[in-house]
């Protein structure tokens, strides 16, 4: 539990506050060896998530696949991977439900896994999300949300929908740093095409499991 206080999101704001989180963050190592990490995989159950025509797949499964790949890789560096949901079959579970899933595992961060769809099959993308508004924000979940997308823009082709601070319930309710991942667009024939590909998500996995990797590495060495 004293992992999960030292992680605790800054609700002050301020760069002393943004130091005294990554000093802590820092203070338990330099890798993600020994820290509990929950992935979320978004919707399931009765909740599909987002769908389209263009592939088989809902967002719901597609969020499944890809935790599962992140947790495995989060697992052989050396971290406690829980899954939200270790199973795609029936389980609703509310944002609330996640986040007091998160809470009483004692998580040191959460990482919960969308894709996206619009009427405009034009857009496409990756967007990652963090704790933060106009007058507060999670100085950690900032930068684990920007490693994760500079990551993922890196090793695809899906363009770089940046980093936004939200107050979604995810995000409010956790008490240690999280951030919500928007894979592509369902509706977009090119990201629905790539999300298809296993090979795609297995890179997308990779690039999310190195995004957490470089978090626990100091901000002068990356």
């Amino acid at each position: 539990m004293a992992a999960l206080h030292r992680l605790s999101r800054s609700v002050t704001g301020g760069a002393p506050a943004a130091l005294r989180e990554n000093e802590a963050l820092l203070r338990q190592g330099s890798t993600p060896a020994g820290r509990i990490i929950v992935v979320d995989a978004g919707h399931g159950g009765p909740d599909a998530g987002c769908t389209s025509d263009l592939l088989e797949w809902s967002e719901a499964n597609i969020a499944f696949d890809i935790a599962t790949r992140v947790e495995g890789r989060l697992t052989a560096l050396g971290a406690t991977a829980f899954l939200t949901r270790p199973v795609d079959l029936d389980m609703a579970l509310d944002e609330q439900a996640r986040a007091e899933f998160s809470n009483t595992a004692g998580a040191d961060l959460v990482i919960s896994i969308h894709a996206d769809a619009l009427a405009n099959d034009a857009a496409r993308g990756v967007a990652t999300y963090f704790f933060g508004n106009a007058a507060t924000h999670s100085s950690v979940g900032l930068r684990l949300a920007q490693l994760i997308q500079d990551e993922i823009v890196t090793r695809t082709d899906l363009p770089d929908g940046r980093v936004h601070g939200k107050t979604w319930d995810l995000l409010r309710w956790t008490t240690m740093p999280a951030v919500r991942v928007e894979i592509g667009y369902l509706s977009n024939p090119t990201d629905a095409a790539r999300l298809s590909d296993p090979g795609f998500r297995d890179v997308v996995a990779e690039a999310i499991a190195s995004g957490v990797q470089h978090l626990f590495t100091p901000e002068s060495q990356d």
